[in-house]
């Protein structure tokens, strides 16, 4: 090794040796020696090492206790702290002490199975690899260590951990643990950190996913969708498209009455995307938007489209919109999808903005699409208005707001309400699928490379945007020269309809192919479905003898090791096209699965005995495959329903004098 850093010492060979192995940035942070002056490491008393900082008034404090830096450690961090947890979060990495007595001390007796250590300062972690081996748990794949990051860019990273390792199946069961001297020496980033990291996995939880039924319905709304989506025109060419203008995005919260004046003022001189919910809002004051995004699979949503003839406003709708509002809708239409494909078709590639958890979400992830220089949010309250009301006037939501919001108000935050930071300084009320959005607006606005402006005065303080009022939103851009939404609007094309004939045929041709699997896959259910029945009836507790009631345990008996197999195989691809099944399987039953991990350990919790978790184990997987064989059932008839649409699409292009 080299001496330029001083590498020889034999506690930070042994660090980055096992950081090398998990981490290249990792490795790179702890490479280059601390450069705060004002932290140092030293003695304590009983000559264990210890993380010692002067403040601005030459004081010097410790991380840890000066007499025992371990016996301060325990205290900090008794039993009790994770009791009940299978992660744990740790805020602040200090020297290592506080990660070696949770794994070491705590972890067997409370079965942890995962943690993830957040240390926002980087020299802490550099003083940490020089001090202590840590090597053992920085090898371990149970121990997932974030560094050097604070706000979005830890979020960011805090997000990609829980997906790539799957640590939302252990959400439920999360415990937060920080050491004093963590709170003392960074107490704003480590109360961030918690911010952040409560979010990232409540956020987490939440994109688990609908329930079967829900997704059967997007999965049959797409497919009697398919043929108009192939008609469509593709959203690619926005991407970028509004370059150096300002887009407005228009949500149907109670501030948006007030903000369609000073809306009017700018109209010529803005991009203006609305959320369907504000669409009547904004024609009814004469300001209709260029376009509307639709997403929602309710047949509830063609109230906000139906009975308006709008030649010069686009609609950017998902491939699940109900059909019947996507038939309501009278003017152009771009199709959008998940990830720039119908899930469960892939011939049709497309590049789209990133469908969003609502309609407004949906509407601020295309002004980031079309590369706006400047977003300004109107609107978008995620709260109650102060007169209780949650939707704005002249949206075709206001009267059911009314009541909505009466019966939150009334019942001062429960069923759902909580209240959450407001940008007039005070706390607002809103309920729990709008913080969830709120959770989504704030990760999205906080990375955004543009200004994301707020005009909502009174409400939900939304993090990465600046608030203005609409007025002072509409001067300073009043001397700008208009035009842009026509530049923006001309990059749309209608496609060439002798490539949507080839999509719609092969689609067909992946449809026909689904008539002969789908029998197979229900009787491969029913089978397991019996298996399972037989199971339950001839459990006996000799079989669990020498176990515990702990998931890890219990799920190494045979016959729950089958059925976790076979869940495997009956979602997965078995042969060229038919991957194209699994993935729509999946889409729909993805939710169910992730859900029925996260019960294990709350079945765990109830549990007396290791037969009576086995019980609730088996009737879960008994659950799983009875909705799996009807989610199958299901698809069938939806594929066929697909087939008439395409069938229709094609004869109708032969009979144009199609190829």
């Amino acid at each position: 090794m080299s001496s330029e850093h001083g590498l020889s010492d034999e506690i930070l060979r042994a660090n980055l040796g096992s950081l090398w192995a998990r981490s290249e940035r990792l490795f790179d942070l702890a490479y280059d020696p601390p450069s705060n002056a004002r932290m140092a490491t030293g003695p304590s008393e009983n000559g264990l090492p210890n993380l010692y900082w002067e403040d601005d008034a030459g004081r010097v404090h410790a991380w840890y206790d000066y007499l025992d830096p371990l016996a301060g450690v325990a205290r900090d961090l008794p039993p009790s702290v994770v009791e009940g947890g299978r992660l744990a979060v740790v805020l602040g990495l200090g020297l290592g002490y506080e990660l070696v007595h949770l794994y070491e001390e705590l972890a067997p007796a409370a079965r942890l199975h995962k943690i993830v250590v957040i240390e926002p300062d980087v020299d802490v972690f550099r003083h940490a690899v020089r001090q202590v081996d840590l090597s053992t748990w920085l090898a371990n794949d149970s121990i997932h260590l974030l560094v050097g990051s604070a706000g979005a860019a830890a979020e960011s990273l805090l997000d990609g951990v829980i997906y790539e390792k799957d640590l939302v199946h252990y959400a439920r069961r999360l415990r937060f643990v920080h050491s004093t001297g963590a709170l003392r020496w960074e107490a704003d980033a480590i109360k961030d950190a918690l911010r952040y990291s409560a979010r990232s996995f409540r956020h987490s939880v939440r994109k688990i996913g609908i329930g079967p039924k829900a997704g059967l319905d997007e999965l049959a709304g797409s497919l009697l969708n398919l043929g108009r989506w192939l008609q469509s025109s593709t959203p690619e060419p926005l991407r970028g498209a509004a370059a150096g203008e300002t887009v407005v995005v228009c949500s149907a919260g109670p501030s948006l009455a007030t903000a369609l004046p000073a809306l009017r003022a700018m109209r010529d001189k803005v991009v203006v995307v609305a959320a369907d919910g504000a669409l009547a809002a904004l024609v009814a004051a004469g300001v209709p938007p260029d376009f509307v995004v639709a997403i929602d699979p309710s047949p509830l949503i063609r109230h906000h489209l139906e009975a308006f003839n709008l030649p010069g406003v686009w609609l950017l709708g998902h491939s699940v919109l109900h059909p019947e509002a996507l038939a309501s809708w009278q003017g152009p239409f771009a199709g959008l999808s998940d990830n720039g494909k119908p899930f469960f078709y892939l011939g049709a590639e497309r590049v789209c903005p990133q469908p969003g958890m609502s309609g407004g979400n949906s509407a601020f992830h295309t002004a980031l699409f079309l590369g706006a220089a400047e977003v300004i949010l109107m609107g978008q309250d995620l709260a109650f208005g102060m007169d209780g009301t949650s939707h704005s006037l002249g949206t075709r939501h206001w009267e059911r707001g009314l009541l909505e919001g009466a019966d939150v108000v009334a019942s001062a935050g429960q069923n759902g309400g909580q209240f959450v930071p407001s940008n007039n300084g005070s706390m607002v009320l809103t309920k729990y699928d709008w913080a969830v959005y709120l959770a989504d607006y704030s990760k999205r606005a906080l990375r955004a490379p543009m200004p994301v402006v707020n005009t909502s005065l009174d409400g939900a303080r939304i993090e990465g945007t600046t608030v203005e009022s609409a007025a002072s939103v509409a001067a300073r851009l009043a001397s700008r020269p208009g035009g842009g939404p026509q530049r923006v609007l001309a990059r749309l094309r209608p496609p060439d309809p002798h490539v949507v004939q080839s999509q719609a045929r092969e689609a067909l041709a992946y449809l026909d192919l689904f008539r002969d699997l789908t029998p197979r896959l229900v009787n491969e259910a029913e089978v397991w479905i019996t298996r399972a029945k037989e199971g339950l009836a001839s459990l006996n507790a000799g079989e669990f003898e020498d176990m515990g009631p702990f998931v890890e345990e219990v799920a190494s008996h045979p016959l729950l090791r089958e059925l976790r197999h076979a869940r495997f195989a009956l979602v997965n691809a078995r042969d060229g096209r038919a991957q194209l099944f699994s993935r729509a399987l999946h889409y729909v039953i993805h939710s169910l699965t992730n859900t029925l991990v996260m019960d294990y350990f709350e079945f765990e919790a109830k549990a007396t005995s290791a037969l009576d978790l086995a019980r609730m184990m088996l009737q879960n997987e008994l659950m799983w495959f009875t909705v799996a064989r009807a989610t199958i059932q299901a698809l069938e008839e939806a594929f066929e329903g697909g087939r008439d649409g395409l069938e229709a699409l094609v004869a109708a292009s032969e009979s144009a004098g199609g190829t």
